[in-house]
């Protein structure tokens, strides 16, 4: 009996394991407007990764962390600039409850789900990618992509 209670641990502690280490499913919306979806990693620099292959930075319009289109009036209030010379300007966070935040993204988590990154206002912020509906990575490349919004 201790064995399958030994196996039955062990089980559980796998499962466990696994969710706790389970990438963030999101779309990235690339600047030539195709969308692929997966799991978001991350490694570092300015390469983000979607189910192990990885994608530069300036490729990628938006990462949506939930389904569907911003609405015009969202996309009105991001830059019509990509590479903002105003470094803390360069992305822009819209929140689930639909905050818009300027900053930078410094950081995030290996299995995408914060995102630490440097506020307009000053200072690092954490978020966590269940409050996030969307990450302008390059805003112009964005508004270009939802043109016809």
């Amino acid at each position: 009996m201790s064995m399958i209670r030994r196996i039955l641990a062990a089980m559980v502690v796998t499962a466990c394991t696994s969710v706790a280490f389970a990438a963030q499913p999101v779309t990235f919306v690339l600047r030539n407007g195709e969308r692929v979806s997966g799991e978001l990693t991350y490694k570092g620099g300015t390469t983000y990764t979607l189910n192990g292959t990885d994608y530069p930075s300036d490729n990628i319009a938006m990462i949506a962390f939930t389904p569907g289109d911003p609405s015009a009036a969202e996309l009105q209030q991001i830059p019509t600039v990509d590479n903002n010379p105003s470094e803390h300007e360069r992305h822009i966070f819209v929140t689930r409850d639909g905050q818009i935040i300027f900053g930078k993204i410094y950081h995030i988590s290996p299995d995408g789900s914060v995102i630490t990154f440097d506020r307009r206002e000053g200072g690092r912020q954490d978020l966590s990618a269940n409050n996030l509906a969307r990450v302008y990575v390059n805003p112009a490349g964005a508004r270009s992509v939802y043109a016809s919004l």
